[in-house]
């Protein structure tokens, strides 16, 4: 009878015998396997009796395990035993503890299957993984949104250059559709232009000549603008602005509002008199009004004189 059979039959303990649980009996001192039941014969591969605690579980340090026990009384480890067996737990976590017999001291290993820890660590993993790259792909989209977002606000603040304010706060807020399509409503129609301003661009320089137009043009814009106008165009000096589209307050109202417009024009234009008497020649690289471009072309006028010569 070998020390296993004896000890078993001495113990008697037959409820480790049957339990799910991997149990086994060491000598203290040497470490010696004495006892151990079924389960843990078939998870630790014991293959005699007298087996080497440290020899069966690589991984353990006899200097941590004593170490443990003499400051808390138990020690757990949790072993991969890294077995193809599907009888055999993917993880195993033991528990340590000094027990006496007879007045012999022995140690004590209660191994038990926790492989669902193991299954549900890999699980989280898993959908760590995923939520992670979830989150990537995420923050790729987000960002080419961003972008996306960054362009159409740079396009819209550079197209806006070129329309109306009012024609283009009332396309970009949805209150006007972009059709083509034509409607039939009754308008007030402003037209301006500067006196003598043809023979005016044969006495002057284009670049002087430029911001000459351009403060001119600014200030009959925010007038306009301050009136509900809607600014047409500008061909060269001259200005067209309508009232009652894209917005009309009524018919009487709408060119109540086209005459108040041109009086203050007026009164803005004498202002701009006496600013240019002591204006000097200077350069501008961009023209038009800081909220409107218009493309156009400033210098002399040939048209009407090559209009009288016969070819």
């Amino acid at each position: 009878m070998n020390k296993i059979e004896s000890l078993s039959s001495i113990l008697a303990i037959p409820t480790v015998e049957l339990i799910d649980d991997a149990y086994a009996l060491y000598q203290e001192k040497t470490l010696e396997l004495v006892y151990c039941n079924p389960v843990f014969i078939e998870w630790f591969n014991i293959q005699q009796p007298g087996s080497l605690l440290d020899e069966t579980i690589v991984s353990l340090q006899k200097e941590t395990l004593f170490k443990r026990l003499d400051k808390r009384g138990y020690y757990n480890i949790s072993i991969d035993p890294g077995s193809e067996n599907k009888n055999i737990p993917a993880l195993i976590e033991i528990k340590f503890q000094r027990t006496q017999w007879q007045g012999i001291n022995y140690l004590s290993a209660s191994a038990r299957d926790m492989s669902i820890l193991k299954e549900n660590e890999m699980f989280i993993d898993s959908h760590s993984k995923m939520i992670e790259e979830s989150n990537r792909k995420l923050s790729k989209k987000t960002s080419k949104l961003e972008e996306s977002n960054q362009q159409l606000e740079s396009l819209s603040k550079k197209l806006a250059k070129y329309l109306s304010p009012e024609v283009y706060n009332s396309i970009f807020t949805g209150e006007k559709e972009v059709n083509l399509e034509t409607q039939r409503k009754k308008l007030t129609v402003f037209f301006s232009d500067i006196h003598g301003f043809t023979a005016l661009t044969d006495t002057m320089e284009a670049e002087s000549l430029a911001t000459l137009l351009n403060s001119y043009l600014k200030e009959m814009a925010e007038v306009a603008a301050r009136y509900g106008g809607t600014l047409d165009k500008f061909i060269g000096d001259a200005i067209m602005i309508f009232f009652g589209d894209p917005k009309s307050r009524g018919e009487k109202q709408d060119a109540l509002a086209c005459v108040m417009m041109a009086i203050e024009m007026r009164e803005r234009l004498k202002y701009l008199r006496e600013k240019w008497i002591n204006q000097g020649i200077q350069e501008d690289g961009v023209t038009g009004i800081h909220f409107w471009i218009n493309i156009t072309l400033i210098g002399g006028n040939n048209g009407p004189i090559l209009c009288t010569k016969r070819l």
